[in-house]
């Protein structure tokens, strides 16, 4: 049995990514050229010009070379930054990647603030893991209506990750969430799809559904997702 401590980190690094531009509408429109290939590359949730690629189907080397045109021709496009910012994070370029979503975090940008905070919970990014301001920047997200944040924010509080240990909070929070992930899941979002049927299966937000929990499984698990092959076979033999 997974131990609060390890959920709460491992949902989070999980799911962060998956849904970071749901808010990409707050973001400058200073400079808001036409869809770009960096779009149908790497796109966020919420891009106003493409839908967003889960973290899955993305094209790494492809969408870094795409991404990186675009800010050639486009360099104060803040969707840009962010989504060659996501594609770093991915190729494990954490340093570079941290500075530049720092700074469009700082800005107020909840995309942006949810990505960065995420960063001080891993322990392969480089950044020594401060769980104080990973929920500091999720708060912030969370507080402009980034329902992105919910699910992140409320494994902290489930667990007294950097906050209270508050399950009153944690739930309502899930609640919100749940109607976001499950969309992602339903886009073959494999860390979306692991991530719903954790939910279903403790309780999250949501009443708990055994069976819901092992088609959710499943589905992550078909993708080759390890953990959700674990899963199965754990709920299978029960």
């Amino acid at each position: 049995m997974m131990s609060k401590m390890w959920m709460g980190t491992a949902l989070l690094l999980l799911l962060v990514a998956g849904g970071i531009a749901f808010g990409l509408h707050q973001l400058s429109k200073s400079v808001n050229p036409p869809l770009h290939e960096c779009d149908r590359q790497a796109a966020y949730w919420g891009n106003p010009h493409h839908g967003m690629v889960p973290d899955s189907l993305i094209h790494r080397d492809q969408a870094m070379a795409a991404c990186q045109i675009a800010l050639q021709d486009f360099p104060r496009t803040i969707r840009f930054q962010l989504q060659l910012a996501r594609v770093m994070v991915l190729t494990g370029d954490i340093k570079r990647a941290a500075k530049m979503l720092r700074r469009i975090a700082e800005q107020g940008l909840a995309p942006a603030q949810l990505l960065y905070g995420s960063l001080f919970l891993s322990d392969n990014s480089g950044i020594p893991p401060d769980p104080l301001s990973a929920a500091a920047w999720f708060q912030k997200a969370a507080q402009q209506q980034f329902v992105a944040a919910y699910g992140p924010l409320a494994q902290l509080y489930h667990t007294g990750s950097g906050v209270a240990q508050k399950d009153e909070v944690a739930q309502p929070l899930w609640q919100q969430a749940l109607p976001f992930y499950r969309q992602l899941a339903q886009k073959g979002d494999v860390a979306s799809q692991f991530h719903l049927a954790q939910m279903y299966e403790q309780g999250q937000g949501v009443a708990a559904d055994r069976a819901m929990a092992l088609e959710w499984y499943r589905q992550a698990a078909a993708q080759g997702y390890q953990e959700a092959v674990a899963a199965v076979k754990r709920l299978s033999a029960q």
